[in-house]
């Protein structure tokens, strides 16, 4: 079964809470029936993923995991009733909920929110893989699967040694990707916005490094324009010049040039 513990259904969940499975909860957390288990899985508004060919496989980041009891699947139309199921001995199947958000829209269904839930079996092949991902993740039990972990499952095949081979069981293979809370704090913070469908994502506007001095293309005015004639007069170079006032040779030699065209030289100021 899915634990050690028994109770009066004969066994008690691992790892999961224990109201609803027939366990008295503690007297501040009202018990939870089948009936009220079941409406409360049936308000989920995320999409159950559907695997339908080996290969099939959905990965996301986890919002929540939690337990739930399976209802009797109908064989004939291929389908879950909305009756609760159990075992022979009157304990019920019990089954872990993952959902997702896999950060993909379908463009066919209206208001996809990209969120999806996978059911696991809380029995044979799929309780096995379930719980071999948990260990592989370094995590000791169910519960320590935590939301903002990443969860991928991916259909594998079907079981050759199925007791019924026209309906054989499916397994799966899961991988939990388990991040601590050291590790989400240091996971840079989504800024840009999402896209719509089929729309490009948007693109940062790059920023042009700062200015940080003069360029050529910068005009000199009046009074630079008075000093640098003034110290080319008394014998200092452009480039003496240049780092004198914090400006480019350019600058410098185009001052002497205009002064040449202009043929006149402006009065120096007192």
């Amino acid at each position: 079964m899915y634990g050690q513990q028994m109770n009066q259904y004969g066994y008690q969940p691992q790892g999961y809470p224990q109201q609803g499975y027939g366990q008295q909860a503690a007297p501040q957390r009202p018990r939870m029936n089948a009936s009220q288990m079941l409406d409360q899985i049936d308000s989920q508004t995320s999409k159950s993923v559907k695997f339908q060919q080996p290969g099939d496989t959905v990965s996301g980041i986890i919002e929540s995991v939690t337990a739930g009891q399976v209802h009797v699947y109908d064989s004939i139309n291929q389908r879950p009733t909305n009756q609760p199921d159990y075992w022979q001995d009157g304990s019920p199947k019990v089954q872990v909920i993952v959902t997702i958000d896999t950060g993909a829209r379908d463009p066919s269904v209206e208001d996809d929110d990209g969120r999806r839930s996978v059911y696991i079996k809380g029995w044979g092949l799929q309780k096995r893989a379930w719980l071999n991902a948990v260990r592989a993740a370094g995590l000791r039990k169910s519960s320590d699967v935590k939301p903002g972990d990443r969860f991928t499952a991916t259909f594998t095949g079907y079981d050759p040694n199925s007791k019924n081979p026209n309906n054989p069981a499916k397994m799966f293979e899961y991988t939990i990707e388990h991040q601590s809370a050291v590790d989400q704090a240091m996971q840079p913070r989504q800024t840009m916005p999402q896209p719509a469908y089929g729309m490009p994502a948007p693109q940062p506007t790059p920023v042009m490094p700062a200015q940080t001095g003069p360029t050529a293309t910068q005009s000199v005015t009046p009074q630079q324009t008075t000093q640098i004639l003034q110290l080319k007069a008394v014998g200092k170079t452009p480039q003496d010049i240049a780092g004198m006032m914090g400006l480019t040779v350019e600058q410098v030699l185009s001052v002497g040039q205009s002064s040449q065209q202009g043929g006149q030289q402006p009065e120096p100021e007192f």
